[in-house]
């Protein structure tokens, strides 16, 4: 595999002062806190993973978070009993001392004993927020105002939702970076507002009763968890709402096309993503293919970051106005 550093020199939402180690299919590479499985890899200049289950046909990394279909892992993080399996590397935080393996499509139970922790947890709520970017932000900030009681879920490890991945955009005539802070700090600060983040929202039922899975302990390493004994690994949460307000986002979907899930083939999106959030470059030379405007954001930013982009195909006569 190559290993060409495709880490940009600044930039990001990591800590470049964190060095994380981890291994992929016996390979040493080295990460910061902050990336995914995927993003590191990545910027070591690996966008290869396992291959397809029955062909064998090369695939590459394609996305930037759980929609992700082709990285698919065996891993074990430090300080646990037994190994997962079929996690998307694109939704792993990266600790140190992760070693993982890409699969073809299937993985088995490991038969050893989970000696961790979980527990469940019964709550009501006046309103649940599925989604923390811009508008379920907007939205558990104006329920949290009115008095009531709140509930703000999302999966990602810090609020924001898409404004992770973008740059140089402004809400109510403000930088994005200070809005986000400052409604972070609001719902901190109010009393009835509960935020979980780390946590899928996963089922939702009858009179507005949701299930929700927040992971509590993944995203430490081994001498942080010893140093939380007696504290679950995660926490089901039985929420029934009064209201729910599903601001989850939508996923980029892909072209379809011959050989759309080799290796250098991605998302837009996730191209975006990796570069605004993670600092990393997923090629040097970027080829854009759309049927919508969002490509032209892309392409700028790459543009900035100094990666060429040698062209942007567009399926339309024209962009919209």
């Amino acid at each position: 595999m190559s290993t060409t550093s495709h880490r940009l020199a600044d930039g990001g939402r990591i800590d470049r002062s964190t060095r994380l180690a981890f291994s992929v299919d016996g390979q040493e590479y080295a990460g910061h806190a902050g990336d995914t499985l995927a993003s590191a890899l990545i910027a070591n200049g690996v966008l290869e993973c396992g291959p397809s289950l029955y062909r064998q046909r090369p695939r590459g990394v394609l996305a930037a978070g759980l929609e992700e279909s082709n990285a698919l892992v065996k891993l074990r993080r430090p300080g646990d009993s037994v190994t997962e399996s079929m996690l998307p590397a694109t939704t792993v935080e990266l600790v140190d001392g992760i070693e993982a393996d890409y699969l073809s499509g299937l993985g088995d139970l490991d038969p050893a004993d989970d000696t961790a922790i979980y527990d469940k947890k019964y709550v009501h709520t006046d309103v649940l927020v599925i989604g923390a970017g811009p508008t379920g932000l907007t939205a558990a900030r104006t329920a949290a105002a009115s008095g009531a009681r709140v509930i703000l879920v999302d999966d990602q490890p810090e609020l924001g939702g898409s404004l992770l991945s973008t740059r140089g955009l402004s809400i109510d005539g403000v930088d994005t970076d200070a809005w986000l802070s400052g409604v972070t700090e609001e719902l901190a600060a109010a009393p009835e507002v509960t935020v979980l983040t780390r946590t899928n929202a996963f089922g939702s039922y009858d009179a507005n009763y949701v299930i929700a899975l927040e992971s509590r302990l993944d995203h430490l390493d081994a001498s942080a968890k010893e140093a939380l004994t007696g504290v679950s690994r995660q926490r089901l949460w039985h929420i029934r709402a009064q209201q729910v307000v599903i601001a989850t986002g939508a996923h980029e979907r892909p072209l379809v096309f011959g050989n759309n899930d080799r290796p250098g083939v991605m998302l837009a999106s996730a191209v975006r993503t990796y570069l605004n959030r993670y600092g990393v470059a997923a090629g040097s030379n970027v080829l854009l293919a759309t049927t919508n405007d969002s490509a032209y954001e892309v392409a700028a930013d790459l543009t900035r970051a100094g990666v060429a982009v040698a062209a942007v195909v567009d399926a339309r006569p024209e962009q919209s106005e």
